[in-house]
């Protein structure tokens, strides 16, 4: 086992071996490729949970579809999903809140140098919705108040028998709206927030769908126009 450092060269393939300097042996030689720097120009989102599991597009150049393609996040290293040159994704492992240094490699040795910054930050929190009931054709607009909410990130889960996640409209860090999708049938769900869509609240604070009210008959069918009936 040996290391060795490589020096300056054009783009492209070269030889490499190792000769004793004592005596001259030289090994046998095996290809060794330079290439273009890896470069990280931007990723969306910035910041996720602190449990992990956020998916992060990664924007940049000269990426390459190698196994040794990494995402490292602060000190911790994750394999990266290769898409094209400059388009790449990776998922995050878990960390403490609090802001880290984001690189790519190509190789699992060398990375990118520019000071990308991903910040971890708590799950949303809900703590109480208004109104807490809606009928069961749906469009409710629920005002939900929490915290942790994030602007043109943030998304609301009606946990029915087939969750059904939606946009938030974000006024606040603390206050948004969501629009209570339809149901078949009357019972309640509860309403969960995610920033970024992927790791939800966990708040258990329940809507009601009620059965829409239905008029089968008045009387009398008519009235003085000067009303008071």
């Amino acid at each position: 086992h040996g290391v060795c450092v490589a020096p300056a060269h054009a783009l492209g393939y070269v030889e490499l071996v190792v000769r004793y300097m004592d005596n001259n042996i030289t090994s046998n030689a095996l290809k060794f490729q330079y290439v273009e720097k890896i470069l990280v120009s931007q990723i969306a989102p910035q910041k996720g949970v602190f449990v992990g599991g956020t998916l992060m597009n990664v924007y940049g150049r000269n990426f390459r579809d190698s196994s040794n393609l990494f995402c490292r996040f602060g000190s911790i290293t994750v394999k990266a999903s290769y898409v094209n040159s400059t388009y790449l994704n990776c998922i995050t492992p878990r960390q403490d809140p609090g802001k880290v240094t984001f690189a790519v490699s190509n190789n699992g040795n060398e990375f990118s140098t520019e000071n990308i910054i991903f910040k971890y930050v708590e799950p949303c929190k809900v703590n109480r919705i208004v109104p807490s009931s809606g009928p069961v054709t749906g469009n409710t607009r629920v005002q939900i108040h929490g915290s942790g909410f994030e602007k043109n990130n943030t998304y609301c889960r009606y946990d029915l028998s087939v969750p059904v996640i939606r946009v938030a409209e974000v006024a606040s860090p603390s206050v948004l709206f969501c629009i209570a999708p339809a149901t078949t049938e009357p019972g309640q769900c509860t309403i969960e927030v995610s920033v970024g869509g992927t790791y939800f609240s966990s708040g258990n604070v329940k809507f009601i769908y009620t059965t829409s009210p239905v008029i089968s008959n008045i009387f009398p069918t008519s009235v003085p126009s000067s009303g008071g009936t």
